[in-house]
């Protein structure tokens, strides 16, 4: 588990602690060197000094009504992370600490926020526009981590993608027990009595937030890992089994399994495990109206073969019974492009290929895993 700071001390958030008085301003601002080179997955298209993560506190939703209390900001400076942090400590410094953000953010190429395109982002910019101030977002990229990573919900079986629960998938610690909604009583109380413990709360929480925001970008491993981020470096029968093996780079274990195929992945190399099916598997044609079903024999030949039959011994095909059947081994389809594809009923009347389609020197191994790894992406659940 990557540790937090959970014993974390008043004097010891506050060593950074810098209070700027210029005229009417009342701004605290607080920066920490974490001491820390952590590489991140947006390295991949920007140096790691070009990249600005950010979190915001406010005590509500709307803009128009609430006040941001808080900005922090990471960046890379001096072979480390460092954190800067802006608080509103008087209520009335709102209009400071946006200045001051949007002039630390001017010197980023990309920023990166955990949900900031559907609230921070918006909300700052509606405060930019109360305060008459120029909108700083226009000019920079943004990476939303909270966006991008939305579609593993379902894959990782997890509850919902809060940054907390991602935290907690990644085995990422956190000393702060509070959420953003709970720390609006304690900054309220905080103006009221200027007690550094209720400070500390409300600085922990930020930090944490933008702390384990770096951390939490590892999960977009697992994003690139199901958009096609491995290789593919054996394919053979064991067995019932066709099994893939593969290279990859992940942050924790995966084990996810549908149509009974099973995806192990470890964090450097992993299988898939691909069942074969021996037994009866059907064919179904759609035309089933040109076709007459043979009760006796189980399986339906075309019309004009049929005419030269009994009539006793045919009727007419329905949608069920319009089949032929054949004896053989299987694997999963996976919506493989192939000329014949089995099933066990009318329902599921594509769900199998025969064996030795994998066998032949045209079987594209990488589409078929292609196929897989998408349908998991978009269904499977959790072992």
């Amino acid at each position: 588990m990557i540790c937090a700071d959970k014993n974390l001390r008043v004097e010891d958030i506050f060593k950074g602690l810098n209070l700027i008085c210029k005229g009417v301003l009342f701004m605290k601002v607080l920066e920490h060197k974490l001491n820390n080179d952590k590489t991140v997955f947006f390295e991949r298209n920007t140096h790691r000094s070009e990249l600005l993560f950010f979190d915001i506190e406010t005590t509500g939703f709307s803009a128009m009504n609430t006040v941001l209390y808080m900005i922090g900001c990471m960046y890379f400076k001096y072979g480390t992370w460092n954190v800067i942090q802006w608080f509103n400590d008087d209520d009335s410094s709102e209009l400071d600490i946006l200045e001051h953000f949007s002039e630390f953010a001017s010197g980023f190429r990309t920023i990166i926020s955990y949900n900031g395109e559907g609230f921070d982002i918006p909300y700052l910019e509606k405060k930019f526009e109360l305060h008459g101030m120029e909108n700083m977002f226009s000019g920079i990229k943004s990476i939303d981590v909270f966006k991008n990573i939305k579609p593993l919900k379902k894959v990782l079986g997890l509850p919902n993608m809060k940054l907390k629960t991602i935290e907690d998938y990644l085995g990422i610690g956190r000393g702060d027990i509070y959420s953003g909604g709970e720390l609006i009583n304690v900054y309220d109380r905080f103006l009221v009595t200027g007690d550094l413990q209720l400070m500390h709360l409300l600085v922990l929480h930020n930090l944490e937030d933008i702390k384990n925001m770096l951390y939490s970008t590892d999960i977009m491993l697992v994003k690139s890992f199901f958009e096609g981020e491995y290789d593919l470096t054996s394919a053979k029968q064991e067995g019932d089994e066709i099994v893939i093996h593969f290279s990859c780079s992940l942050p924790k274990i995966l084990n996810i399994k549908k149509h009974d195929i099973i995806l192990q992945a470890g964090l450097t190399e992993g299988t898939f495990r691909i069942p074969i099916f021996h037994g009866i598997k059907k064919v179904y044609f759609e035309n089933y109206r040109d076709y007459y079903y043979l009760p006796i024999e189980d399986y339906a030949i075309h019309k004009s073969v049929a005419a030269y039959m009994d009539s006793r011994y045919r009727k007419r095909a329905t949608k069920d019974t319009c089949y032929q059947k054949v004896n053989g081994d299987f694997v999963p389809a996976m919506k493989y492009p192939t000329d014949k594809l089995f099933g066990d009923t009318v329902d599921k009347p594509k769900k199998y290929m025969e064996l030795s389609k994998m066998a032949n020197n045209d079987f594209d191994v990488d589409l078929y895993v292609e196929l897989i790894m998408k349908d998991f992406y978009n269904y499977s659940l959790q072992l």
